[in-house]
């Protein structure tokens, strides 16, 4: 049995000259998944990225659902 208990969350940062900080906007996909399904979201070769601001950037995280 697969245990569905990640979220899969996009994240927003920004670099102040000194240190990436977190800007406090994310995307969270509300669909519960197991680890691995969230790591192939993450692994997945389909992603295509453009990174042309040296000052931002988005992470992808798979965070423990609360069991609330």
């Amino acid at each position: 049995m697969m245990v569905k208990e990640f979220l899969f969350v996009i994240t927003i940062w920004g670099f102040n000259g000194t240190e990436w900080v977190y800007v406090g906007n994310q995307y969270v996909n509300k669909n519960p998944l197991s680890l691995g399904q969230c790591e192939m979201l993450i692994d997945n070769a389909n992603w295509k990225s453009w990174e042309e601001n040296e000052y931002y950037k988005i992470q992808f995280d798979c965070v423990k659902q609360d069991s609330n």
